[in-house]
Formats: structure tokens, sequence, C-alpha cells
């Protein structure tokens, strides 16, 4: 789309589509009534001024998407950050106790991969917050950083930290554990014990699936970056 054709039609799907964002975020990060309520005010003012302006030809219908499109990507890019470092935060606490329980269920024996589980939980938990205090993605926790002093590289440190977490999550699910309401009378036999993922309720799935996520995601991105930077 170009200058001429676009119209004031346009202008208000844009301004439609900007409102739609702006209500998800508000619903999504703001609990209190009142803080939505201004939220949302403070961009249906916004949308109206624009539209007010296309419509008095102040600014060209053109003028006017840009504007609305301008406002829409940023808000978009904030619900991103928000959302990845707040799942961060809440996939980091779900290792610490997942690698607690590791430990604690076994007497220690687990602690080859309980000890791990609990310190990436920690390294996600300080990025994510810190990341959310400074209000960007340059966070560096102390792991990831020993992972960089160890390969002596932030790529190959980087990609190492990543790849740890996805194998440590995968680790996590797949482990055996007791049954709920399993009656030790003698020794545990092979029936007495089942996947892990079986005992994780759903929300907390799709939460691992989110890290999951987000961790490939940050690997793939390495990969890029590396790319583009070689060509």
């Amino acid at each position: 789309m170009n200058d001429q054709q676009c119209d004031i039609h346009d202008v208000t799907k844009a301004a439609s589509d900007l409102m739609s964002l702006g209500c998800s975020a508000t619903g999504t990060f703001l609990p209190d009534g009142v803080m939505q309520l201004t939220f949302s005010s403070a961009i249906a003012n916004y949308l109206n001024n624009v539209i007010r302006d296309v419509n008095d030809s102040v600014i060209s219908a053109w003028e006017g998407m840009q504007k609305l499109k301008s406002e829409y990507d940023e808000l978009a890019n904030k619900i991103i950050f928000y959302a990845k470092n707040g799942i961060g935060i809440a996939g980091g606490v779900m290792q610490v106790k997942t690698g607690a329980q590791s430990i604690v269920s076994t007497r220690g024996l687990g602690f080859a991969y309980g000890g791990p589980m609990i310190m990436h939980g920690l390294n996600n938990i300080y990025e994510g917050a810190t990341n959310i205090y400074n209000g960007n993605n340059e966070a560096v926790g102390f792991i990831r950083q020993g992972y960089r002093q160890f390969y002596k590289d932030t790529y190959q440190g980087d990609m190492a930290y990543y790849s740890a977490d996805l194998l440590l999550s995968a680790t996590g699910l797949a482990r055996r554990v007791e049954k709920e309401g399993t009656f030790k009378l003698f020794r545990h036999i092979p029936t007495d014990s089942e996947h892990a993922y079986k005992q994780t309720g759903k929300i907390s799935l799709m939460l691992e699936a989110l890290v999951d996520a987000f961790s490939l995601n940050s690997l793939l991105d390495l990969e890029h970056d590396t790319h583009t930077t070689q060509q």
C-alpha cells in the first residue's frame, strides 16, 4: 500500500487493530482495574486524535497509518519483551522446584541432575527480573557467564547454556518418579513409577513448552547472528 491508495478506512482499521492489541496487553499485564481503564483511555484518546487529524487534513491518511503502525509495533515488542522475561522467571522458579524435588526425593543421589537444574533456574530468574527492571534484554546471569568463561567465547558459551537448558528440561520430563498412591511393601518394581510429565499439570506443561521454545529461539537467533556477521 502506498500514499495514494491509503484512505480513512485504512486508518480506522489500523486504529482498531491497535486498540485490540492494547486491550489484550492491559488484560494480561495490568491486574488493577483502574490501571486498565487509564491505559485503555490513553490509547483511545491517541487513536481519536490521529483519526481527527486525518479527517481535518492536518496529516494525510498515509501519515496517520504510519503513526499507528509505529505505535502498534512498539506495543507489540513490549508485550513480547515482558512475556518472554515473565515466562523466563516462572520457568526458572519451576526449574528450581524440580531440581530441589529431584535431590530430596532421591536423598541426594539426584544431585547430578538437580544441582544444575537449580543453578539454571536461579540464572533464568535473575536474567528475567534484571531485564524487566532495566527495560532491556542485556542481562547475563552468573551461570551463563560461567559458560562463556569456560568456552572462552560468548557465542559458544551461550550455545552451550541454552542447549543444556533444553537437555535439563527434557531430562526432567522423562525422568521416572513414583506413582501417586503407590504403596511400598518390600521394594519398588517398574510399575511403581512413571515418567514425570504424566504427573505434570497442563498449565505447567504449557509453561515448560514456552520456556523450551524461548531457549530454542535463542539458539536460532545466535546461529542467525553468527551467519550474518560472517557474511
